[in-house]
């Protein structure tokens, strides 16, 4: 035990996913993860990515595996170190956690939408966490202990809570504080250290202490940032430790097909596979996943072969859904782009200056984020792999978005191949700092 939080742990009692009191949340999750340990897939969910996996993927993702996966988690929010100067608390933070977030924006058919939320101020984490909890009825609220951006670890947010394993327990037991007496469930999301992983097994403990009641594990340091091979020991590190508190482990890091969604869940006894830039490389691998893979109440876990899925799950239109998903994604960023025209003054096309100096539309920008889907999409075919300069090299504001969208469309028609191969994408430069580049593993 970690004696800091003995004290705490001995005057108050928190509740997990193996306690017998549960709340609808609580059983949704309980429900799904009991299921993924008798003849069932595990449980899948869909990363949090920031400047990726915003609500334009997470709609496109919906239309063509929304089906097959159980949970999926918008971008955090940041919550500050200190108020702005005659800022109210609960004023602030309400407005702050609430302002982008609809746990209902897949639709009341959807799956709805976990909130993440990142910061290292326990008081205002606690408020930020009661008002998604509450309000925003959150059917879970994640603690990110993740992030390895320079911006973020520089403010003591992110993955830079990993060098303090009481700040983990300290922040973990406010989001769970703000979570009490409501149904979401919380949760943490960790790397397994930040230069190292020497503090692992003591930040795990103290999230486990601190009241989370799912743990997922990015097999990954702060230090990697997205490169490199995940190191999926240390999830099953995780699982040993979570057994004692009850708290389920969810893998993620390099599942980017149905063999190593199988592999992780055999090699480390996870409860569940979170599941981020392998679904920009293939839209359609929740589905597979959920076709293909099995555990039983053993342990056991079964990878049916292609020609063993039932029928109502092949899929010989592959390359038509993934244009649905780039369609879906393409229709949603107009979506977005006209309710942020309206939020502006005049209602005008706003114009960016790049780096270049370069104006930017808003056309140019769309072009920006196809590109940048793209890079992520053909990396896994070798066939499309060859044709991704013809997109990505071309400048934002040199073509239009209807173009491009039409011509990355008719190179997935012809190239697309079913499952890609296993390719590990680092396409976070921008905000992180690490080179560009793609890393076969």
């Amino acid at each position: 035990m970690l004696s800091p939080f003995c004290a705490f742990l001995s005057s108050s009692s928190s509740s997990s996913l193996g306690d017998t009191t549960t709340t609808n949340n609580e059983n949704y999750y309980r429900k799904h993860f009991q299921l993924g340990r008798s003849e069932n897939c595990p449980p899948l969910f869909v990363a949090p990515m920031e400047g990726l996996g915003d609500k334009r993927f997470r709609k496109a993702i919906s239309t063509v595996g929304g089906n097959f996966y159980d949970d999926i988690c918008k971008e955090f929010t940041r919550v500050p170190g200190n108020l702005p100067n005659g800022a109210k608390a609960e004023k602030f933070i309400k407005k702050l956690s609430l302002h982008d977030y609809d746990a209902f924006e897949l639709g009341s058919e959807g799956v709805k939408v976990s909130a993440q939320l990142m910061g290292s101020n326990a008081e205002l984490l606690e408020l930020a966490a009661k008002e998604l909890a509450s309000e925003g009825e959150a059917p879970r609220v994640d603690l990110n202990c993740g992030c390895p951006a320079n911006v973020v670890t520089g403010k003591g947010a992110g993955s830079s809570l990993l060098l303090d394993p009481n700040l983990v327990y300290e922040c973990m037991r406010s989001v769970k504080n703000g979570c009490e007496g409501y149904p979401a469930v919380p949760s943490l999301k960790m790397r397994v250290g930040f230069d190292d992983a020497s503090l692992f097994r003591e930040n795990v403990q103290a999230a486990c202490e601190g009241g989370a009641e799912i743990l997922t594990v990015h097999g990954r340091t702060r230090k990697q940032g997205y490169r490199g091979e995940a190191d999926w020991e240390k999830i099953a590190e995780a699982k040993s430790i979570c057994e004692k508190f009850g708290v389920m482990v969810v893998g993620n890091g390099d599942v980017t097909s149905c063999e190593r969604a199988a592999r992780i869940l055999r090699e480390t006894n996870c409860d569940g596979v979170m599941i981020g830039r392998g679904a920009v490389q293939d839209p359609l691998l929740f589905r597979r996943i959920k076709s293909r893979v099995r555990r039983d109440a053993s342990g056991t876990v079964t990878l049916f072969s292609e020609e063993e899925v039932s029928e109502e799950h092949k899929m010989e239109d592959e390359a038509e859904r993934v244009i649905v998903f780039l369609r879906a994604f393409y229709n949603e960023m107009i979506e977005n782009d006209v309710r942020e025209s309206e939020k502006s003054s005049r209602g005008k096309i706003r114009l960016r200056t790049s780096k270049k100096g370069i104006k930017k539309t808003t056309d140019s920008r769309r072009v920006g984020k196809l590109k940048s889907i793209v890079k992520y999409l053909f990396a896994g075919n070798p066939y499309l792999a060859e044709k991704m300069n013809e997109i990505v090299c071309v400048a934002d504001h040199e073509t239009e978005s209807t173009e491009m969208l039409r011509k990355v469309e008719g190179l997935v028609m012809q190239y697309w191949k079913g499952e890609p191969g296993h390719v590990a994408v680092d396409n976070f430069s921008s905000r992180t700092g690490y080179v560009n580049e793609l890393t076969t593993v």
